[in-house]
This record gives structure tokens, sequence and C-alpha cells, in this order.
């Protein structure tokens, strides 16, 4: 009997502060001979080609997909040479395998820094940052409208933003000027409180999604 194996693939979550809000990288799938796949929300992902390093897959289908350019990948480990083996290592954010539907995937999604504006590609339409407030409400209402496979690792990415404590702003504040303000206290670091906006003065406390506490602050 014929064996059939699973096809190995990794993917990117591509996270970015726009207009003061952490965002995640979206896509609308549109792949050949994906059927009713194409037209859900995906993550950048593709499948490892033979001998392929699975980092050098990684970077290669995020710039075919989205034309941004990765520098930071979470999880790069060791790479080396013994008895005639090349190995690399790495510590992916998320692993995903589907039992049933499509083909056979082992998917290992992790956590990237990109540079360059994303634009679409013959595979993925409309990219677009979507805040993690926003993900985690249409993972809760709608996941039917996510690829399956990047369920997982999305639903992992909105739970730890949702447990991670929001920055909390006061201050004399002119009206209208709410979400500059915002922008502003969220920027400035813990250690140089307090920020100031077209001369009126801005705290924040606690932490920020994407934000590093300074030592010793709280």
């Amino acid at each position: 009997m014929t064996e059939t194996f699973a096809i190995p693939c990794v993917g990117a979550i591509i996270l970015r502060t726009v207009a003061g809000l952490p965002c995640v990288l979206l896509q609308t799938r549109c792949k050949p001979g994906a059927g009713l796949e194409n037209g859900l929300l995906e993550l950048p992902a593709g499948k490892m080609r033979e001998y392929e390093d699975l980092l050098a897959t990684l970077r290669r289908e995020v710039t075919e997909e989205t034309g941004l350019t990765i520098t930071v990948v979470s999880g790069e480990r060791w790479a080396g040479e013994s008895l005639g083996y090349r190995v690399c290592t790495a510590e992916p954010y998320c692993v995903t395998q589907n039992l049933s539907g499509g083909y056979s995937i082992l998917l290992l999604t992790f956590l990237c820094e990109v540079s360059g504006t994303a634009h679409a590609s013959a595979e993925s339409h409309g990219p677009h940052w979507l805040p993690l407030a926003q993900l985690a409400w249409r993972l809760e209402h709608s996941p039917q409208a996510f690829y399956p496979l990047h369920l997982g690792a999305l639903r992992r990415l909105a739970a730890e933003w949702a447990a991670t404590p929001l920055v909390f702003v006061y201050g004399t504040l002119q009206p209208g000027r709410r979400n500059a303000a915002w922008a502003s206290a969220v920027a400035a670091p813990l250690e140089a409180q307090p920020a100031t906006l077209e001369g009126f003065a801005l705290y924040h406390l606690g932490a920020y999604p994407g934000i590093q506490a300074a030592a010793g602050a709280g």
C-alpha cells in the first residue's frame, strides 16, 4: 500500500502598531484549486520545498505573498552540521494539523517582524492590518470567516492580547484630541512620564500590548 504523508508548511503572524493600535496582518485567500477556501481570511503561509530551511521558506512565502521582508523571527534557534547533515532548529509560536478536510498539512506558525509595505499577490488579495480587538471579536462571532488551519494561532494571539493590561490615559485634554493624546502617551517611555501634547500633561499606567514596561516601573 502506498503511504501518503502530511505536507509541512509555515505561516507568519506579523504584528504592527497602526494609529496607536496593535494589529495583525491578514489577507484574503485566493489560491488555485482552493475552491470554497478562497475568500477566507488567512495569514501569509506556504509549503516547504524539499531540504529548504524552514525559516527560509517563511521568508520566501511572506515576500511572495505580501511583498514584505522579514527582519526578525521569534523562535529562531540553532543551525549547524553533523555527520553530513545540515540541521536547523526553531520553536514555533503554534503547531497546527488538520485531521480531515482539504489535504493533510502540518503547519508551523511563527511570530515575525517585517519591513516594507504589504501588497496583494496572485495567491492572496486585500492585505490589511486588523486591530487585535477586532480580531478577538471576529474570532468569537464569525470563526467561519477564517481559514481553519490558522484559527489556533489567531485564537492564542487574541487570548494573549485580551490578558494584557491596557493603558489608562488621563490629564487635561482638548475636545477632539483624545486619539492624538492616546498615541502620544503610549509612545512615551514609562520612565519619562508625564508625556505632553500641546502643553497638556498626559500620563499612562500599566502595560500596553506590544510595549515593554521599564524595569522597576509599576
